[in-house]
């Protein structure tokens, strides 16, 4: 099993999924931790320079592109989270990533309470 877990500090889970800092990925084998990374969150940067992606239509809607999250996370079993957005909720739903609201703050207790 393979998850991923927002975080800023790679200790506790991030509150908000697209502006962390990086995305902790943990490999589950008969309930042992086999392999952990960490990757940058290339979308953070659009937070950074305020840009966003932000694009508008005519009923002044905005649309928020994740493209970058979602590459980041295709193939995990189970994306683990704190808070995001609706948009990002959605997008991960229309691709078929599977992810839960953490019960844990702590990335070690969110590890070592997982269901299998």
């Amino acid at each position: 099993m393979k998850i991923a877990i927002p975080t800023n500090d790679r200790k506790t889970i991030a509150a908000h999924t697209g502006k962390c800092r990086e995305f902790a990925f943990f490999e589950i084998e008969n309930g042992k931790l086999i392999s952990e990374k960490f990757e940058e969150n290339l979308h953070a940067h659009h937070h950074e320079d305020g840009c966003c992606n932000h694009h508008h239509d005519s009923n002044e809607k905005k649309y928020h592109s994740h493209a970058e999250i979602l590459n980041q996370l295709s193939g995990v079993d189970k994306f683990y989270y704190y808070g995001m957005g609706m948009g990002l909720r959605n997008e991960l739903t229309e691709n078929h990533i599977n992810f839960e609201k953490a019960k844990y703050f702590e990335i070690r207790e969110i590890i070592e309470n997982l269901n299998f």
